[in-house]
Parts: C-alpha cells; sequence; structure tokens
C-alpha cells in the first residue's frame, strides 16, 4: 500500500486558525456595510427623482387639459392624474406639495422635493427638483 506524502489530520480546526477566520470575514463585512447604505440611498434617490418626473407629467397633462393653466397645488391633480400625490421613499412623506412653488399667472412652475434626507448624498435642502427651465436637476 502507497503512503500518501501528507498526513490528513484528524484534529479540525485550532482555536487560533477560527479566529482569523472570523476576523477576516468581519473585516470584509465591515468594508461592505458604508457601501450598502450609499447604495440605499442612491435607490431612495432614483425613486424621488422617478416621482418627480411622473408628477411633471401629471402636471403636463393638467395643463393640456386647462388651456395651458397648472393647478394652484398638487391636490389639483387628484382623482383624474393621480390617485395620492407620491411620498419621497427617503422621507415617506409628502415632501412635494409643500414645495410646489406656482408663478402668479399659473403658467410656470417649479416642484422640489423638500425632504432632508437627500443630504446624506451632498445635496441641498430643496434638491432634487423639477422646474419647467431646467428639467430635473440633479
Amino acid at each position: 500500500m502507497l503512503k500518501s506524502k501528507y498526513l490528513i489530520s484528524k484534529r479540525g480546526l485550532v482555536l487560533i486558525e477560527l479566529l482569523t477566520v472570523i476576523f477576516i470575514l468581519a473585516t470584509l463585512v465591515m468594508l461592505l456595510i458604508p457601501n450598502l447604505k450609499w447604495t440605499v440611498f442612491k435607490t431612495q434617490l432614483s425613486g424621488c427623482q422617478q416621482n418627480l418626473k411622473n408628477m411633471s407629467t401629471a402636471l403636463q397633462l393638467y395643463a393640456n387639459d386647462n388651456e395651458d393653466y397648472y393647478p394652484e397645488n398638487l391636490d389639483g391633480l387628484k382623482p383624474h392624474y393621480f390617485h395620492h400625490i407620491p411620498t419621497c421613499p427617503s422621507a415617506s412623506a409628502d415632501t412635494y406639495s409643500p414645495g410646489y412653488d406656482i408663478s402668479v399667472d399659473l403658467k410656470v412652475y417649479t416642484l422640489p422635493c423638500k425632504g432632508k434626507n437627500h443630504g446624506v448624498l451632498g445635496l441641498g435642502e430643496d434638491e432634487p427638483y423639477w422646474s419647467m427651465s431646467e428639467g430635473l436637476r440633479p
């Protein structure tokens, strides 16, 4: 019978080996957690921007049906254009209605997100926003 060059150990893992594996796994997890949080914030921002685009489309449809006039407040979009006003994914509340700004002649509007939770990404208080002249920013 041939003898193997390497002896197979029957003793299992030693405590120091187990601690080394746990340390390496913990280090990897600690490196990944900030990236996962950043991904959540970016996903919420993307959802907020999509809400702004959808509301601007609804506002444009409203204006087309009402001789190019926009509603005085976003509640004018219900129930024909929206069942309910969307909520900002990062704030879980209606942060769009408080910031809706309409000109005196009801022909020009600006629609910012008034949520404070986008500041983690370096955005200002009224960002992101949709304006007729600039479109979606940032």
